[in-house]
């Protein structure tokens, strides 16, 4: 499945000093028979110090489950408030 893209927005003194983020995502999960679950996962994002707009923070196979497919990737961008 394709990949996920979701933004984050992180002030300048977030992107200079780190931070960590915790971002809540929803998702589609199959269970032993077949049936579509929806569940809660809290993913935990650490913002390392100097990183810039843009940088890339990928979450391998948090997507939905689907059959016969992989679930995607999740990506988070960030993206830089106005200061």
């Amino acid at each position: 499945a394709s990949p996920i893209k979701r933004t984050i927005e992180c002030s300048l003194e977030d992107l200079y000093n780190g931070i960590t983020k915790k971002m809540k995502i929803t998702k589609t999960l199959m269970d032993a028979s077949g049936k579509e679950v929806p569940a809660e996962k809290i993913l935990t994002i650490n913002v390392a110090k100097g990183w810039k707009e843009g940088t890339k923070i990928t979450f391998e196979r948090e997507g939905d489950e689907r059959p016969g497919e992989e679930p995607a990737d999740i990506i988070f961008v960030l993206k830089e408030k106005p200061h």
